[in-house]
Order: C-alpha cells, then structure tokens, then sequence
C-alpha cells in the first residue's frame, strides 16, 4: 500500500519553492479549504443562524469576516466570528502578504547576484572582468550611447557594481547590467541574449 503522507514535506517544499505561480497556487488552495471547511461548520445551528438582519447569506457573510476581520454578523455566534476573524487574518492577510514579499525578496537578491535573464536587444557584451574595466565602459558608452552594456562575470557580483560605481559616473547605472556566469558555459551565454 502506497503512503500518501511518505515525503509529503519533501513534495511540498520543491513544489512551494518553484516560483511565485507556484505559491499563490498553494495559497489560493489553502484559502479555499479553509473557507469550504468554515461553510461546513456554519450549518452547526448554533454557529449561524439564517434570516438574522444584517446577514449576507451565509456563504458572504463568512467570506466578508475572513477578508474583514472587523465586519460581522448578526447571524453568527461570537465563537464563530472570532474563529472566522483569526483565520482570515492568518490565512487571508497574513500569508498571503508573506508570499508576496518572500516573491520581491528574491527577485531582488537575484538582480543583486547577477542572476535575473532580461530579454535584449542592441546591448553591447562584455565578458569577464578586471580593474580596468570603467575606461573600457567609458569608451563603449561613448561609441553606444543608447545601448545597455551587459558584463558577464564569474565574481562577486555585489563587489563587481560596487567597484565599477564607484569608479564611473552615476549615469552609468542605468546602462550597466551585470550578471553571473562564465563566459565558455554555453547556458550562460544563451543568457546574454
């Protein structure tokens, strides 16, 4: 008999970590069985009761408390309510704001590692680096003037900006893009556009 549970952490984690689809995928199915089990705790008589002034109808009403914590019912109990409030405050806002920053989070430590792909066209490459690269960048700048230039690099990318910043004009920074690779894998090279 197959166990379903056996590597369960182990799925999930792959499948979380695959990208921004991928989490609000799980998020968005995560909400939608919290708010189904809450629907089916709702008809205990005691916890909602129908027809109450100021009800929705139960399937609004109880989606109005998990989106809104401070709106409520008349139609349902205060056990109800707050169990609804809590959960639509850690399932509804609460991860979901997680998710949302953790996608910013790396998208911006990967455009700070050099390992963003851009789409390009009329860019200028440059492979490798040394200590005399801004003179180099001066001169491709000034025979391209509305090109990016692209430097592929297999070094410290947050070094590699530091040190070219720091040595050339604060225009340079929007022309300039550097990424991570090496310059004979042939992956990294298809990056380059």
């Amino acid at each position: 008999m197959i166990n379903f549970f056996y590597g369960l952490g182990l799925r999930f984690d792959r499948s979380f970590s695959k990208g921004m689809f991928k989490q609000l995928v799980w998020l968005f199915g995560m909400m939608v069985i919290m708010y189904t089990l809450l629907i089916v705790l709702s008809y205990i008589h005691t916890l909602y009761t129908p027809g109450e002034e100021g009800s929705h109808g139960r399937w609004y009403d109880v989606l109005f408390v998990l989106i809104d914590p401070g709106s409520s019912s008349n139609a349902m109990s205060s056990p109800f309510v707050v169990l609804c409030a809590v959960l639509g405050l850690i399932v509804f806002s609460g991860m979901l704001i997680s998710v949302i920053s953790n996608v910013l989070k790396r998208r911006v430590e990967s455009y700070l590692k050099g390992e963003t792909n851009y789409h390009f066209s009329d860019h200028v490459v440059v492979l490798g680096f040394n200590k005399g690269q801004p003179s180099l960048i001066n001169k491709l700048h000034d025979d391209y003037p509305n090109s990016y230039i692209v430097i592929m690099c297999n070094r410290n990318i947050e070094e590699v900006r530091d040190f070219l910043f720091a040595n050339l004009d604060e225009e340079f920074e929007k022309v300039i893009i550097l990424m991570n690779g090496i310059r004979n894998a042939k992956d990294d090279l298809c990056r380059l556009g």
